[in-house]
């Protein structure tokens, strides 16, 4: 497989090394092709993708075509691959192929022998040929074209000579050679201009002296005179002036122009690209010097007219002026625009004589009609040239500094602030970043990053609001646009940065988002390059952005097209992205109903689009710490940054004379002031106590230190702001309460609007219609209302006749300058006194969102106060809740929740416990209640169960959680609290009573068992996932994120299915249809599968011993009923099997069963599918005979295309293809391909165009077979991608015109979808980690229990009354496994991430002290054991189906890792009490014993399996997976070794002699991994679990069936797991998904099982019964729910609606709730 494909490569893509391999892997392909060994590298042309070498008497010139990275060290077969390729697509190398059209075009007319002496020939054809170099991978195919060996002009001619030295020159060529030079030239150019073509790139390194003559050579970029589209190649200092324009009109003249500028360097002393900008900036070159001939010098300023319409027009023109200079050195021709004049008088007035001349002009061939055409062209083409890219970055960045703009007087890293609180201190900030967010050691100075341009690559930088990040690229923006002039490299790349600022991206569907497509930057980019010719930022515009964002049509795409393709070569764009967190995250939806995602998922994939189609693209993403971009994760550098250093700090504060020394111990305001923009404001405060967090210095500044803002003492400052800006209107128009009302009320409602609808910037129209809201309010609660003017008591006084909130808005309303109402008038306040906005064309934003988001959340808090005010005063709770609706009708963002906390100071209210109980301490009075005061008006306030339940409840307690991380001891009493989710939050000795609360709003709802069926809707944005726990879950495809949960059934459900209009869920005995759209049930049936047919038409159920039926869903009438009866019934371990599917085209649907069940359990071993023809109503059957009663059809498969149909069964490990005719009356089987040594199939799917088969298997393994390759080779190809760490249960695939994708669903409990086309996984729809309980172990003389697994915590219950006692939570990830030592008292606990934590118990106390962390593997452990004497713990890690063991030695506190044999470790453990030594189990069945201490191989155990019983059962233990080891255990007590050498049974050996004792029916065991040996601590009982809910207990001295652990169904006396006609079924207490640990308590008496089901289970095992074996009904269910933190938590009286029944209050109870359950 192939890493990255580069097409017309550049030797400059590499890096030095790389590139010096790469030439000399080029050179012995040449050497080879050639056979010799003479071979001289000449030199290297057209930037990189040339190189000449000289082989005897001839050139070879090497052109790269392309080039490709192996991740395979095998080349040769991958070089094979590549040439093949490029033999088939002919586009590859188009560069060449047009080097020989351009060449036979040339030699095609009848007189050859004219053009041999001024153009280089070659022999006309191209020679593939291949390199490999070994020592970086790569491989590549280029052309070898052969010419005669020519001498270049630059190796010739003294100009150049000295030049190569770096020698000046002195004096210019002498006349006759810069003549001879010339006509030679002209006369190629006669010939190649007569052939209809232009050269585009005459320069001295493409002239050549050959056969006595100066000869043009490399006709590479050469084109016809009629090429429909410009690109600008060729070498930059020879370009005519219409090429660096990037003109349409260039035609041949450009090649005239360039032959002038090489004569007329010979002619000067200095190179011509000195001269380049005078040229095409003052549109002529300088005048020669006067030694030079006249007539030299006239015929240049003919030549280099920068006109191409004042040129000589033709290169014959040009010849007869330098021939007849040649016989007559004083010869001065006129001048050509004199001719151009007097040409176009001639063509005015035919009538009149023309002036005679011995010279005849030519006509002219001009490509384009008329001048208004061309200025049409020209103007159209504007966007062609990079210099009109580097102006409008230029213009973007002087608009931005302009006084009141976002820029002004924003030097980056010094002055930060607002405009009025700028201080003479320029101090410099060293932003850091690091390129891991928890590693702060390894950190650099941003500004080392940013200093070099070139070097730039693509960077996503991460960090929170105000680090520095905008600072960060203007820094790159005024580094570049320092200088007024455009200096482009004449070496390299030109850097053009592009400023988008992404906050302007529309939030509403428009054009830019036409059909799930984001054109947003590029037509951000189009607005840049319009501004350049309107003087103006046609962004700032709102008109003009709204217009551009609406426009249908292609050309503003194409234009920005031409500009990126047309720079390729010799520009690069680097896009700064500012703002990623700011574009919307609102779903988008057309008029119909579509949904298309949102703004910001949309962008990042243009974003993605952009990078891949152009490499001339580099772009830099800026955004705040919780955004990510999972689709641009190969693309990005991600860089973190880490803010101010505590010294940098210090330094700054100390400057402005405040202390350091109380500073530095405060945790949370060293936090805060690593912000540079929080640093700022802080220095600034004239009261620095009891301030610590962002909101609160915010409201220190703006709020509590209005004396900062007074006209007082602001006067100076807002009088020279205004100078500064050119105003000359009184300032004193605005007092100092005004400008009070504007920051208490104005500001906040216009911050609050903004917030709201997610926007960055306002026009004055909408700023005036938000303050108008304030200004104007007539209602009682309005802040000019009734109670406004009652509460704002800072306003009741003052020298006005009635002072009050109102005077001042009728005052600021009377407001008004010359050209300004009352809203310019204070919006311009604000921008140029307050400096709060910065405007851009009548257009204002917050100077940062930090400021925005804090006005808002003063809004609310503004709010919040007169809701408690007017409560007290009288008004009745429904009107205070009207009041509060802004916090009622929506969710508040993280910012303004933040915000809110902090200005309230709720982050002091911290709860303290009072011996054994939480007290909330939170103040009657004063700001620190105001939360709690709100929370009492929404006391015995429920909604209608036919209302909406506002989110008021929930806003306020997130505002308390998010500052004080916790809610212990609040009294949540009489609260309608059916909006908030608890779970996984501290609620210890909260008081529910009274509540109206429903059990979701305690237990996490996400999907918490194995995923069973997946599907997506119809559009492929939303996936549907169901499982074994019965909840039926929402979640979004492009963002893997979770959206809601639709249903909790019951049952499990086994199958989903979807149309345009409806979903249809199954479990075992019902199939229920929901509306796709609202999920309510619109009909139900008693059947256990249905599919939809693709087109939605038509629905097929399954149902038990009856026909199936098929249904017409437009009335859900019995369309037909199937002359078929489905004996097939969903059994657990059938579920998410595929048994009916659709054939793409609507008319055909096979559904699979067996073709007959006895009912005395003999099959006749036929397996059958039925596929029905719809239209016609008549089926046929396809039989697979000879399959063991057991096996069943596990998936199937149509494929799009070819009619054929992909069948898996259980046990044989084989795809059947069936290729059905043309008329679908029969079916043929195509292949069957056999994936045996894979494991058991669980499904099988075409994709890619039906090129590919994914198949998945029990393992949890995915592949992607070639069945194209398959099919006409029979080679098994296939590539293998392990993701899932269990079994996929199901596979469901979507697939469009323009996407391709497949979830797979898995018994880990997650879901993973996968991009089919790049065969990679690219999202996982839960990261909760596997959701069952991974261990339960007796602890402390079985007095306890400790269980792990689910979440972030392990739980301790008393093992009699099964009550949580204590939760250990400060775990970073989910907890695995576990291991505990009874004698040293010590736990181990590991994480999913191969962490191991490690613990030790106090005597007679369940206090754990934690004693350090320490990895055992990088992954997942499936199991830890300690040593018998506790000095090593063994730990078996799991990563992606490989496994490995690591010891860990206590005493040295090391880790030694082994290494197992070829075939892989499965198992493990001590294999001697002193825990020396290692006993392993491998797949290859050989079990290997190494040493504890080195890790190394000491034998392989040679076993006696001679015992009579063992060979009986040979054929049975070895007819799957012969010598497979999957469990080993070593009881020390008895000396017994036990083993699992196949899923069914168990062996025991004697550990001293190695001979086998026993072998045990196990049962059926469902997996290899997972399969553990348990005994007890005495050794009198062994068990094993079986990957199944049921296990068996043997006595040790007699092997004998003791005990049986069965599940919540079992079918007894039955050895088939199918035997359904059989109905003896005997429902039990025991656990409803797989047994994943056992423990026997220490003194026999009982045994406790984890399960896959969530919860642990506690069996008495009672005296044991001679001969019979005892089914245990456990004594005590111990239900671990993830999250629950609710000791003491009050559930009593609740609410009559709520929906907590009494099994819930009783778990509830078990973790210390206080219930009143019956």
């Amino acid at each position: 497989m192939f890493e990255k494909i580069n097409y017309n490569y550049s030797l400059k893509e590499f890096e030095d090394g790389e590139k010096s391999a790469i030439r000399k892997a080029k050179q012995e392909a040449v050497k080879d092709f050639f056979r010799t060994d003479t071979i001289k590298e000449l030199g290297t042309g057209s930037g990189g993708r040339t190189i000449v070498y000289q082989i005897n008497n001839n050139a070879v010139k090497l052109i790269c075509c392309v080039t490709k990275k192996c991740n395979t060290k095998n080349l040769n077969d991958e070089m094979t691959r590549l040439n093949d390729m490029v033999e088939r697509d002919i586009r590859i190398g188009n560069n060449v192929f047009r080097e020989i059209s351009n060449w036979a075009k040339l030699r095609s007319s009848n007189n050859i022998s004219n053009i041999n002496a001024n153009i280089i020939p070659f022999t006309g054809t191209a020679t593939r040929l291949s390199w490999k170099c070994d020592r970086f991978n790569r491989i590549g195919v280029d052309y070898a074209i052969v010419m005669p060996l020519a001498k270049c002009m630059t190796d010739m001619v003294g100009t150049y000579k000295y030049r190569k030295q770096a020698m000046p020159q002195k004096e210019p060529e002498n006349l006759a050679k810069i003549l001879t030079i010339g006509i030679d030239l002209c006369d190629a150019l006669i010939w190649i201009h007569k052939n209809n073509l232009f050269h585009q790139d005459i320069k001295p390194e493409n002239i050549f002296w050959f056969n006595e003559h100066y000869c043009l050579g490399d006709f590479g970029i050469a084109r016809e005179e009629n090429y429909p589209q410009f690109f600008q190649e060729g070498t930059r200092n020879y370009w005519a002036p219409e090429q660096a324009n990037g003109n349409a009109s260039v035609d041949h003249r450009c090649d005239i122009y360039s032959l002038g500028l090489v004569l007329y360097e010979l002619a000067d002393t200095v190179p011509i690209h000195s001269h380049y900008e005078q040229r095409i900036d003052d549109k002529k070159l300088p005048e020669l010097e006067s030694e030079v001939p006249e007539g030299l010098k006239k015929i240049l300023s003919n030549v280099c007219e920068y006109d191409p319409d004042f040129r000589y027009q033709t290169a014959e023109e040009m010849k007869e002026d330098l021939c007849r200079l040649m016989k007559n050195p004083d010869y001065v021709p006129g001048a050509t625009r004199d001719n151009y004049y007097s040409s176009r008088k001639a063509v005015a007035q035919p009538g009149r004589s023309q002036m005679s001349s011995d010279i005849s002009l030519p006509s002219r061939n001009i490509i384009h009609s008329g001048a208004a055409n061309f200025q049409r062209q020209r103007q159209a083409n504007r966007f062609l040239q990079p210099e009109t890219a580097w102006k409008a970055g230029k213009l973007w960045y002087q608009e931005n500094q302009k006084q009141g703009r976002r820029f002004a007087d924003l030097v980056i890293n010094k002055k930060i602030m607002p405009l009025s609180v700028h201080s003479s201190h320029m101090t410099v900030f060293p932003i850091r970043v690091s390129a891991d967010p928890e590693d702060t050691t390894d950190v650099k100075p941003l500004s080392e990053i940013l200093a070099h341009k070139e070097t730039l690559h693509n960077m996503y930088l991460i960090g929170e609001g105000g680090i520095g990040k905008t600072t960060a690229l203007n820094s790159i923006m005024e580094d570049t646009y320092r200088d007024n002039a455009y200096h482009p490299e004449e070496n390299g790349k030109n850097i053009i940065p592009l400023f988008v600022e992404l906050s302007k991206a529309p939030a509403d569907y428009c054009s830019a988002y036409h059909a799930s497509h984001s054109t947003f930057i590029q037509r951000y980019l189009y607005m840049l390059l319009g501004s350049v010719d309107k003087r103006y930022l046609l962004s700032e515009n709102a008109e003009e952005m709204s217009r551009i964002m609406e426009r249908e049509d292609t050309s503003i795409l194409e234009s920005v097209e031409q500009l990126l393709r047309a720079g390729e070569g010799h520009t690069q764009y680097l896009l700064l992205l500012d703002g990623l967190n700011e574009v919307s995250k609102k779903q988008l939806s057309t008029e119909e109903g579509k949904y298309l995602g949102t703004p910001s998922e949309l962008i990042v994939e243009e974003i993605k689009e952009l990078l891949e189609k152009h490499k001339n693209i580099t772009a830099i993403i800026t955004s705040r710490a919780d955004e990510t971009l999972p689709a641009l994760d190969d693309f990005f550098k991600r860089l973190y940054l880490t803010g101010l250093s505590p010294d940098m700090i210090e330094n700054y504060l100390t400057s402005y004379g405040i202390s350091f020394d109380e500073i530095k111990n405060n945790s949370r305001l060293m936090k805060t002031l690593k912000v540079p923009l929080f640093l700022k404001f802080y220095s600034q405060l004239y009261d620095h106590g009891d301030v610590s967090t962002p909101g609160e210095i915010l409201y220190s500044f703006y709020s509590e230190c209005g004396l900062k803002y007074t006209a007082r003492n602001r006067i100076i400052e807002i009088s020279a702001d205004h100078k500064k800006a050119g105003d000359s209107y009184n300032t004193n128009c605005i007092d100092k309460k005004m400008q009070w009302f504007i920051l208490d009320f104005l500001l906040p409602e216009l911050g609050w609007y903004m917030e709201k609808n997610d926007l960055y910037t306002v026009d004055l129209s909408t700023f005036k219609r938000v303050i108008d809201s304030v200004l104007k309010g007539e209602k009682e609660t309005d802040i000019c209302g009734k109670y406004g003017r009652m509460y704002f008591k800072d306003y009741l006084s003052g020298e006005d006749a009635v002072p009050n909130t109102k005077t001042y808005a009728e005052q600021m309303l009377d407001l008004e300058e010359p050209m300004h109402d009352y809203a310019a008038v204070i919006a311009r306040y604000c921008v140029y006194s307050l400096g709060i906005l910065y405007a851009t064309d009548q257009n204002y934003s917050f100077i940062h969102q930090h400021i925005r988001d804090f006005f808002a959340a003063m809004k609310i808090i503004t709010d919040m106060k007169m809701a408690v005010f007017i409560s007290k005063n009288g008004l009745n709770q429904a009107a205070c809740l009207q009041y509060l609706m802004n916090i009622n009708d929506s969710l508040l963002s993280q910012s303004v929740i933040h915000y809110i906390g902090e200005i309230a100071k709720e982050h002091l209210n911290l709860p303290e416990k009072n011996g054994k109980e939480w007290k909330d301490i939170t103040p009657a009075n004063g700001i620190r209640a105001l939360i709690i005061n709100v929370i009492n008006l929404y006391r015995n306030y429920f909604y209608p169960n036919n209302d909406v339940v506002g989110y008021g409840v929930k806003n306020l307690l997130k505002i308390i959680y998010y500052s004080r991380h916790t809610l212990n001891g609040l009294d949540l009493s009489c609260l309608d609290l059916r909006n908030c989710y608890f779970n996984d939050i501290d609620i210890n000795d909260v008081n529910m009573t009274g509540c109206l609360v429903n059990s979701n709003n305690l237990v996490s709802e996400i999907n918490c068992g194995e995923i069973y069926k997946t599907a997506f809707s119809k559009s492929g944005d939303y996936v549907f996932i169901a499982g074994e726990d019965g909840t039926l879950s929402l979640w979004h495809r492009k963002t893997c994120t979770y959206i809601k949960t639709i249903k909790k059934y019951r049952a499990t459900i086994y199958n989903l299915s979807t149309s345009e209009k409806y979903i249809a869920v199954s479990t075992r005995k019902k199939t229920e249809i929901l509306d796709i759209h609202t999920f309510e049930v619109v009909k139900r049936f008693n059947s256990y599968n249905a599919v939809f047919s693709p087109d939605g038409r038509y629905l097929v159920l399954a149902f038990y011993k009856k026909k199936a039926r098929l249904y017409d869903t437009a009335t859900f009438k019995n369309f037909y009923v199937l002359n078929y009866t489905a004996y097939h019934y969903i059994s657990d371990f059938c579920r998410g099997f595929d048994l009916l599917c659709f054939s793409s085209d609507n008319e055909h649907f096979a559904m699979a069963t067996r073709k007959r069940f006895l009912l005395n359990g003999i099959s006749d071993k036929v397996l059958t599918i039925q596929v029905w023809n719809i239209n016609i109503r008549t089926s046929f059957q396809i039989e697979l005979e000879h399959y063991a009663l057991s096996n069943e059809i596990v998936s199937m498969d149509f494929s799009n295309k070819h009619n054929l149909l992909a069948v898996t069964t259980m046990e044989c490990g084989t795809i059947h293809v069936f290729s059905i005719s043309d008329d679908w009356e029969k079916a043929v089987l195509l292949h069957s391909i056999n994936l045996d040594a894979k494991g058991f199939i669980s499904s099988a799917k075409f994709v890619q165009n039906d090129s590919v088969i994914a198949v998945s298997f029990a393992s949890g393994q995915l592949i992607f077979l070639d069945y194209d390759d398959y099919d006409k080779n029979h080679e098994l190809r296939f590539l293998e991608r392990e993701e899932h760490i269990a079994s996929i249960s199901h596979t469901t695939k979507f697939q469009n015109a323009n996407s391709s994708y497949l979830i797979t669903g898995s018994a880990d409990h997650s879901a993973k979808l996968w991009d089919t086309k790049k065969m990679q996984c690219i999202g996982t729809f839960n990261k909760m980690g596997f959701q069952g309980i991974a261990s339960a172990l007796f602890i402390k003389n079985g007095k306890y229990i400790v269980t792990s697994g689910r979440t972030n915590s392990i739980l301790i219950w008393d093992s009699k009354s099964g009550k949580c006692l204590k939760t250990i939570d400060n775990f970073p990830l989910c907890t695995s496994n576990m291991a505990y030592h009874e004698a040293k008292q010590q736990l181990a606990v590991s994480l999913i991430d191969g962490r191991v934590f490690l613990y030790e118990f106090e005597c007679d106390s369940l206090k754990a002290n934690y004693l350090y962390t320490f990895w055992m593997h990088d992954a997942a452990i499936l199991r830890l054991t300690y040593s018998a004497n506790g000095d090593y713990l063994l730990g078996i890690g799991y990563n992606k189906h490989i496994s490995s063991v690591a010891i860990y030695n206590f005493d040295k506190k090391n880790k030694i890792k082994l290494a197992g044999d070829k075939m892989g470790i499965i198992c493990a453990t001590f294999y001697d009490s002193a825990g020396k030594t290692i006993l392993v189990g491998t797949f290859s069945g050989s079990l290997e014993i190494y040493s504890s201490d080195t890790g190394k191989f000491i034998k392989t155990m040679t076993c006696d399996f001679t015992s009579p019983y063992y060979e009986s059962k040979r054929h049975q233990l070895f007819q799957h997976n012969e010598k497979c080891t999957i469990a080993v255990h070593v009881d020390f007590n008895n000396d017994f070794l036990y083993l699992v050498e196949n899923m069914a049974y168990l062996e025991v050996l004697n550990r001293n002699t190695e001979q086998c004792l026993a072998v045990l029916n196990r049962s059926y065991c469902n997996g290899i991994y997972g399969t553990e040996i348990f005994t007890s601590k005495q050794g009198n009982y062994i068990t094993s679990t079986t990957r199944t809910p049921n296990i068996k207990i043997y006595r040790a001295n007699d092997w004998q069936t003791t005990y049986r652990i069965l599940g919540s169904w079992k079918k007894e006396n039955s050895g088939v797991i199918n035997m359904i006609h059989c109905s003896h079924y005997k429902k039990y207490n025991g656990h409803q998904n797989i047994i994943t640990y056992v423990d026997f308590a220490p003194q026999e008496d009982r045994i406790i099982t984890a399960s896959a089901d969530g919860t642990v289970k506690i069996w008495k095992l009672p005296h044991p019964e001679a001969n019979k074996s005892m089914i245990l009904t456990p004594i005590c269910t111990l239900h671990c729910v993830p999250g629950l933190k609710i000791q003491g938590l009050k559930l009593e009286k609740l609410h009559s609606e709520s929906n907590l029944s009494n099994e819930d209050k009783s778990i509830f109870k078990t973790y210390g709730a206080i219930t009143d359950e019956k």
